[in-house]
């Protein structure tokens, strides 16, 4: 079961798609089940994202960044 962000987080992850590769990697290494594929399409639900990094650590191409908690998707 996974628990819903209590409001602690401090940073988020943002996605480029132009540099995204489609590796799905980000989705199978999450250890909160934030992200929800469907078909080539990926979301995070930010109800249940920790901000703990590992998507942007992982991600091959570094189309994912940790922005800070409040920044809007621009």
């Amino acid at each position: 079961m996974v628990d819903v962000n209590a409001g602690w987080r401090t940073v988020r992850p943002l996605f480029d798609g132009e540099k995204c590769n489609q590796c799905q990697l980000f989705w199978l290494i999450c250890p909160y089940g934030a992200v929800d594929r469907a078909g080539e399409n990926y979301t995070v639900d930010l109800n249940f994202c920790k901000g703990c990094g590992l998507c942007a650590y992982e991600c091959p191409k570094e189309a994912i960044t940790m922005v800070k908690e409040g920044r809007e998707i621009e």
